[in-house]
């Protein structure tokens, strides 16, 4: 049963997680910290072969679930960087353009080739890097070069202009690439010439005088006149309430979250239709299920825009939400997101004691709240799942008996009702109650405040001998996911050489259900 830790397995692992442990630490800092994982991904890299390396790429960079797209590309980054056979560095990097589909990730990209380079003490990129990044250029055709320019100029500290020139391309490529050596203020001045006017295609002077104006009245104008969309817009506007009403119909769905705060807080009675708009754009449950808003992914945001109440800690509330109508629109997310056809176990604590203890990072939420609505949010989008949680028995669980028909505020006051004070929570206790069920599980997840208190012994070997049991006896592909609410390090040691099929999560974060899903689906081990 058990399988070895291979460096595929390893690669494949840290372009989800960004760790070769089966632990995820949620990231404060957008950068991969390259001192501290370059030396041992470089070393995994020169242990595999080309084929490998670029079909594990293509897989995780052209899905849609990858939570951060940095480490992928930092280990893109690092292969040709390693001394490996320098036909395998070829196909890597002819095959930029089918890996790299968006400036944005070129870019990101050239930033961790600049940074691998600083660390081995040279201050250019390799003649490798600079060559796929040209190959990368000459397959753009010259409509995806204007939209580059069109959506953003500058990214990660870099400019196309400079990439172009570092690439030493020819005088006939050259023309090509003339737009990114263009100012706003230049092509403005360039289209009001009469004498020696030049045209340009006319989203892209609209975009010019979009960026040169500081009025935010004329921008929402240019804006509707241009039918601009959400992603296009400089960050500076996004501020501006004339500009925000005019944007509504293109945003994402958290983004309404936060425009929907900000027309709030604007208090003009001017912008109620705009409000109005917002809301109902937010209670459309087919937008949810098109951005895949899991329950939990909402509360978070929420908390953030500050729609959440901060609850006293001698109380035992559950009406943490401050208005009505955003109240609403919590209730509808459950059951809306995309289901994934998984058999899940879960279990949670209802300990007394966390209802009051709020998340790390945010104002109000509690991990009691928390808990609860990832769990009933996979209780109700999923079609098979049982929700446990620990009783006063340390190894007996008692089974959560939600009903489908339930909303989220029946599904608290039923959990309020049961009232647990330092109760035990052993991690293997799931699997032993699933052991005498009649259902099969694909997921174990188990929520705790902390994973360390569970296990003293702080390892992971009798867990993955629990669940060796239980894959031998009734699934083999079944994991084992913990989150700890609370952690922000591993509760355990966790096996060198063997893949254990379990995921430590610490923290609760926008991204963790797609951590675990990514898992349970078997994207990485």
């Amino acid at each position: 049963m058990n399988v070895e830790l291979t460096e595929n397995i390893l690669f494949r692992r840290f372009c989800y997680l960004g760790s070769f442990e089966a632990v995820c630490v949620h990231k404060r800092n957008k950068d991969v910290e390259v001192e501290l994982y370059y030396p041992k991904l470089k070393e995994i890299c020169e242990k595999l072969n080309d084929k490998i390396v670029l079909q594990i790429l293509k897989s995780v960079l052209v899905g849609k679930k990858l939570v951060r797209r940095d480490e992928p590309l930092f280990a893109f980054a690092t292969y040709l960087s390693s001394e490996v056979d320098i036909k395998w560095k070829t196909t890597l990097r002819t095959s930029i353009a089918e890996l790299i589909t968006a400036d944005e990730d070129l870019f990101t990209f050239v930033k961790y080739s600049f940074l691998i380079q600083k660390l081995n003490g040279r201050k250019i990129f390799s003649t490798t890097h600079r060559k796929a990044i040209a190959f990368w250029y000459r397959q753009q055709t010259q409509e995806s070069l204007n939209n580059m320019w069109f959506h953003h100029r500058k990214y990660c500290g870099f400019t196309h202009s400079v990439l172009i020139k570092l690439c030493n391309v020819t005088d006939d490529e050259f023309r090509s690439y003339k737009i990114f050596f263009k100012s706003s203020a230049d092509i403005n001045k360039e289209t009001a010439d009469s004498d020696n006017q030049v045209l340009y295609p006319e989203n892209i002077m609209l975009m010019a005088k979009l960026r040169t104006t500081r009025n935010p009245e004329e921008a929402a104008e240019i804006i509707q006149k241009a039918n601009f969309s959400y992603e296009n817009i400089p960050s500076t506007f996004l501020q501006h309430t004339e500009v925000l009403q005019v944007l509504l119909k293109s945003m994402p769905y958290i983004e309404l979250i936060k425009c929907l705060a900000t027309l709030i807080r604007n208090k003009d009675v001017k912008y109620k239709p705009s409000i109005k708009i917002c809301k109902e754009l937010l209670e459309n449950k087919k937008l949810i299920h098109q951005y895949d808003i899991h329950p939990i992914m909402l509360l978070i945001e929420l908390d953030k825009s500050g729609f959440l109440k901060d609850v006293d800690k001698e109380e035992s509330k559950i009406d943490f939400i401050k208005t009505d109508f955003i109240k609403t629109i919590y209730r509808k997310s459950f059951g809306a997101n995309q289901a994934t056809g998984l058999r899940i176990h879960i279990t949670i604590s209802l300990n007394k004691l966390n209802r009051s203890r709020k998340i790390l990072y945010l104002k109000n939420l509690t991990e009691y709240d928390a808990a609860i609505a990832i769990a009933f949010g996979f209780f109700k989008t999923e079609h098979n799942v049982d929700v446990c949680y620990y009783g006063e028995n340390a190894l007996q669980l008692e089974t959560l008996r939600w009903t489908k028909d339930m909303n989220i505020e029946d599904a608290t006051k039923f959990c309020r009702k049961i009232n647990r004070i330092k109760v035990k929570q052993p991690l293997i206790a799931p699997i032993t109650h699933a052991l005498q069920a009649k259902n099969t599980y694909d997921l174990f997840l188990v929520i705790v405040p902390t994973g360390a208190l569970s296990n003293p012994k702080n390892k992971s070997d009798f867990l993955m001998s629990r669940l060796n049991a239980y894959r031998q006896k009734r699934n083999e592909r079944a994991k084992y996911v913990l989150l700890d609410l609370h952690k922000r390090k591993k509760s355990m040691q966790y096996s060198e050489t063997h893949v254990e099929n379990i995921l430590e999560i610490c923290g609760v974060n926008m991204h963790s259900v797609d951590v675990i899903n990514n898992f349970a689906l078997n994207r990485f081990q």
